[in-house]
């Protein structure tokens, strides 16, 4: 076998076709990651520098000095190289300080994504309207109780003590509504006397209670409206007490319809028409309800199964009323004298 080195001679002159073969498969090397072209090739040494700095850049971290892949608690993080805008891979509040110290704008969050931007007023200040309150970290995981203050309260607080309470039941309804943690809470501030229903329509997913602090200092709404909802929805501690004429405001003291679960406690509510109406509701269970004054019955239930317990009141026309449903548990005292009762298609077991 004959060996060639250096260039041919011209007796040892390749073959035309097999020459432009080889000159085809020429390829330039370069070493540096900024020469283009699909015609060169990178070192060894380039690209073990390439994955170094690929390495390296996977595993920095993430501080308020620099840039990283990584954020210190271990979750990731990417940011748009033309907006810079960054995302977090869970729900967390992309926070930034804007106007005073004090007052932040938070973007609305929901499990896995942030977005929602706000946009400045006039002024150069982002306009109160936009201001959203900060939502916890890890919702997936947390309890989120959102604190309503009809008198000291703002809308734009955070909700997340007294002295950051909102000030509108709408406002905390919206809050939770939005926020995704297992449980979550309003709490109303003890006292208070609010001009408003507590109207909490299509709440789905982890369980949602409304509660009272101090319990010892109850506060009152006007009426209370559960509509569509497929969550566990618990009341408790707080006092229902209808302000107004009939024609003004609805019927009931607390309306329940089209929801799955749903728990009535400790609470008084003084009604015009019905105390407590249930209508399709799966399963609704009352404990020690004190129910006065409604003109037509202190319970009156629709299409749905309800279980009672503790209950009392006084200036009833009727304690109990089903329609197409089943009550059942312990009559109670709901009425001046003996319970009334009565059934239409409907079955009550005391």
């Amino acid at each position: 076998m004959t060996t060639y080195k250096g260039n041919l001679t011209a007796n040892e002159n390749l073959s035309p076709s097999l020459q432009r073969k080889l000159e085809s498969m020429e390829v330039e090397i370069v070493n540096d990651l900024t020469t283009g072209g699909n015609n060169k090739a990178a070192s060894a040494e380039t690209v073990k520098i390439l994955k170094t700095s690929v390495d390296t850049h996977s595993k920095e971290v993430a501080t308020t000095g620099k840039l990283g892949h990584f954020k210190p608690d271990g979750s990731t993080i990417t940011v748009d190289p033309e907006t810079g805008i960054g995302k977090a891979n869970y729900a967390s509040a992309i926070t930034t300080a804007v106007n005073t110290s004090e007052q932040k704008m938070v973007a609305k969050t929901s499990i896995g994504q942030a977005n929602g931007v706000a946009s400045l007023g006039s002024d150069g200040k982002v306009p109160a309207s936009q201001i959203v309150a900060p939502a916890p970290t890890n919702l997936a995981n947390d309890a989120v109780t959102v604190y309503v203050d009809n008198v000291s309260g703002n809308d734009s607080n955070t909700g997340a003590s007294a002295g950051t309470a909102v000030k509108t039941l709408a406002e905390a309804v919206r809050r939770i509504k939005v926020l995704g943690a297992k449980e979550r809470e309003i709490m109303l501030v003890g006292g208070r006397t609010f001009d408003e229903e507590l109207n909490l329509e299509n709440i789905h997913g982890s369980n949602v209670q409304v509660n009272c602090e101090p319990y010892n200092n109850r506060a009152s709404v006007k009426t209370v409206k559960l509509d569509g909802c497929s969550a566990q929805i618990s009341l408790m501690n707080f006092d229902v007490e209808k302000r107004g004429t009939i024609a003004a405001l609805p019927s009931y003291g607390v309306y329940v319809y089209n929801c799955s679960w749903v728990g009535i406690y400790s609470m008084k509510i003084v009604a015009q028409v019905r105390g407590v109406e249930c209508n399709r509701v799966a399963y609704c269970r009352m404990d020690s309800l004190e129910i006065n004054n409604a003109q037509a019955e202190a319970v009156h239930c629709s299409n749905s199964y309800a279980l009672v317990a503790g209950m009392k009141g006084t200036g009833n026309s009727r304690g109990y009323y089903a329609t197409s449903s089943i009550i059942i548990g312990e009559a109670g005292t709901l009425s001046a004298t003996t319970p009334q009762l009565k059934s239409s298609g409907g079955q009550i077991f005391f």
